[in-house]
């Protein structure tokens, strides 16, 4: 016997890999020599998840919010270029999921969009020149 469908809410507590990308129209003039990685975070917020009517078939929907600092460095003989940068973005994806009918075990498919929104960005850039062992530092653009 396969389980009736409920609707369904609550809390979502994750842990997500995100990079930023940079334009190469930037104005920062190191971005096409840094090599942006994911940068791993926890992802918190709440969800819905309501039936269709009486379905394998719902509509999720989440709201979530994280919280990153990225930290990219890059160096060319005696020039180091840092980029700090810190974010704080709300999430929200758009879903259908469909759920295998089981009693014991229930395998689940997304399917959707995801729309995010930055609350905050800000960041800065320093490049640090050494010749005749010193170490000239200049704060670049802030970002």
């Amino acid at each position: 016997m396969k389980p009736f469908p409920f609707f369904k809410y609550g809390f979502i507590v994750g842990y997500a890999a995100s990079k930023i990308s940079i334009l190469a129209n930037s104005e920062f003039p190191y971005s096409n020599n840094i090599d942006y990685k994911y940068d791993p975070g926890i992802t918190m917020g709440i969800f819905i998840d309501k039936p269709v009517f009486v379905s394998e078939f719902s509509i999720r929907s989440e709201l979530l919010f994280s919280r990153n600092g990225y930290s990219y460095n890059w160096s060319d003989g005696n020039l180091d270029v840092d980029l700090l940068i810190n974010t704080a973005s709300i999430t929200i994806p758009l879903l259908i999921r469909y759920t295998h009918p089981s009693v014991k075990v229930s395998p689940f498919l997304n399917v959707g969009g995801t729309y995010t929104y930055n609350i905050r960005r800000d960041g800065q850039a320093y490049e640090s020149l050494l010749s005749y062992n010193l170490i000239n530092i200049r704060k670049l653009n802030e970002y």
